[in-house]
């Protein structure tokens, strides 16, 4: 289980795995045919941990508190974080003890947290955690791993610029929460369907007294800032995969308090986009936006369902979204994203009653910052005459991160007890020969009910999808390649013989080409193929 809810509308929550001194074992799936080396997050019982993968060798970790208020935390709960490695489709067995007050544990270190704007320079002692609460004196800082470096305002803690190691290229990266108001007339108003706001958007205004929590440590580093209507959290992993190579945000977002309110989060960078920019259409495509000054304010807004991203002839910054929100470039270098609207009005176009039933909500994105190695003559890097432009390798793989997590399966009970006592697991579970291209998506893999039963029959339907991409970026992070939309139906499926194999419709209605089980399958970029097999 790797989430579970109090009720329906609370958030979710991360189960407690109750550590002893002897070893628990938790399992992590990977839903997508490309292995994963990232980071993942636990919740455990005990600040002192030691993690060790499946052959037994420890490995390491490390150990955050579980706030509870902007100073306090809890002393029962505790975040675990370390690196796993799991194959493509497959499954990876890790083992984690409560290492007590054992001192030669140098795999696993607590994070180091800094406060400010607490209204008490002082340091404490939290059981294994040192607190330290300075004097705010105002001045940037800045969190880091081997790829990015990122630069916070001392005053409010939200980000100020992105720093690639490599080339040691600095681009303005500032972060602005902002709230729209709604037009004060008897006609339209903004509602569930229209978007009708009384002018530019006001600056959410901390006055420098948010709460700024930073945590540092060896696998992850955070920002915290904790504002009225925003819990703001940005996070940087030293992960060698490629949740290394972007930027965390996390946003719980609440305006309960408000009328008639839309609450934004923009993001101004020193992109020279030429007020283009480009959001995807069902997280299938990429489609070019030009924001035009002659239209009002709503209509330079666009659905963005998977990324957005900004660019120019050398940068582009992708804003990649785990959940569907409208977005819009207002100026050069802007992109803004609509987090959560409470409206009192209907909008008179059929749902007939305001929106109030907001909750506390969270928002997760990813921002990605690439530096092309082929230069465009476009000014804006994409292309003029098309329209069309492609995210890189790895802005899809770190879509593939929002919208294709790794899973955690924890188990509390100790061996011996209860039924389950006794289940063995093996270190991991590999169902493919070897891990598909990195453009090749794994989209299903599922029976066929048949026509006068209720049963499944014995035919099986794959589905895959080829990306297109844009060859101008490097592919970072990756432990996949790409082989021009070729697969092997020999190296998929361990174990398991393919026999009765033909192409067919998405449909399942038109059956295509018949072919054997060492057939070579050619995707075109952007297509996707559905083939009718039998698994044996």
């Amino acid at each position: 289980q790797d989430e579970k809810r109090i009720n329906h509308d609370a958030l979710p929550e991360k189960p407690i795995l109750q550590l002893t001194h002897q070893t628990k074992w938790v399992v992590f799936y990977n839903s997508v045919a490309q292995a994963r080396h990232e980071v993942v997050r636990l919740r455990v019982s005990s600040s002192t941990v030691e993690v060790q993968d499946a052959s037994g060798k420890v490995i390491p970790s490390q150990t955050n508190l579980v706030w509870t208020a902007a100073q306090d935390s809890s002393t029962t709960e505790y975040e675990l974080v370390f690196i796993v490695n799991v194959p493509p489709l497959g499954l990876s067995k890790y083992l984690i003890r409560d290492a007590g007050s054992e001192v030669n544990n140098p795999y696993n270190a607590p994070s180091q947290i800094t406060l400010y704007n607490t209204g008490s320079p002082d340091s404490s002692v939290r059981g294994v955690f040192h607190i330290s609460r300075p004097i705010s004196d105002n001045r940037d800082f800045t969190i880091e791993n081997s790829r990015l470096r990122a630069k916070f305002s001392g005053t409010t803690g939200l980000s100020v610029s992105v720093t690639t190691v490599k080339d040691g290229k600095e681009t303005a990266m500032s972060v602005e929460f902002l709230m729209y108001g709604t037009r004060e007339t008897k006609k339209d108003k903004s509602g569930a369907y229209l978007f009708l706001p009384d002018g530019e958007a006001k600056t959410l205004d901390t006055n420098g007294k948010a709460v700024i929590r930073v945590i540092r440590g060896k696998i992850l580093s955070e920002v915290h800032v904790l504002m009225k209507h925003v819990e703001h959290v940005i996070t940087l992993h030293r992960s060698p995969g490629i949740d290394g190579w972007s930027l965390e945000i996390s946003n719980i977002v609440d305006i309960r308090d408000q009328r008639n309110r839309e609450l934004c989060m923009r993001l101004k960078t020193d992109v020279k986009n030429s007020n283009e920019f480009f959001s995807d259409l069902n997280g299938f495509q990429m489609q070019r936006r030009k924001t035009l000054s002659k239209l009002p304010l709503q209509a330079n807004y666009y659905p963005m369902s998977t990324m957005a991203y900004l660019q120019d002839q050398d940068t582009r910054m992708t804003i990649h979204t785990a959940q569907s929100l409208g977005v819009g470039s207002l100026q050069e270098g802007w992109l803004e994203v609509m987090l959560d609207r409470r409206l009192n009005q209907d909008d008179n176009r059929g749902l007939q009653q305001g929106l109030l039933d907001n909750k506390r909500t969270p928002n997760q994105f990813r921002l990605l910052l690439e530096r092309r190695h082929q230069r465009t003559s476009s000014p804006n890097g994409g292309s003029r005459q098309t329209g069309v432009d492609y995210p890189s390798l790895t802005s899809h793989s770190v879509s593939q991160l929002l919208n294709h997590p790794v899973y955690a399966f924890i188990r509390n009970k100790l061996p011996g007890e209860g039924p389950a006592g006794d289940v063995k697991l093996s270190g991991s579970v590999q169902p493919l020969v070897k891990a598909l291209p990195c453009d090749i998506h794994f989209v299903n893999l599922r029976t066929v009910q048949a026509m006068d039963s209720p049963a499944p029959t014995q035919e099986s339907v794959l589905l895959l999808h080829r990306k297109g991409f844009d060859c101008s970026f490097p592919a970072n992070g990756l432990s996949c390649s790409t082989s021009g939309g070729k697969v092997q139906l020999e190296d998929l499926f361990r174990d398991l013989d393919l026999t009765d194999i033909k192409a067919t419709s998405l449909s399942l209605m038109y059956d295509g080409q018949v072919l054997n089980s060492k057939a070579t399958l050619q995707l075109d970029p952007m297509e996707i193929n559905a083939y009718r097999i039998r698994l044996d």
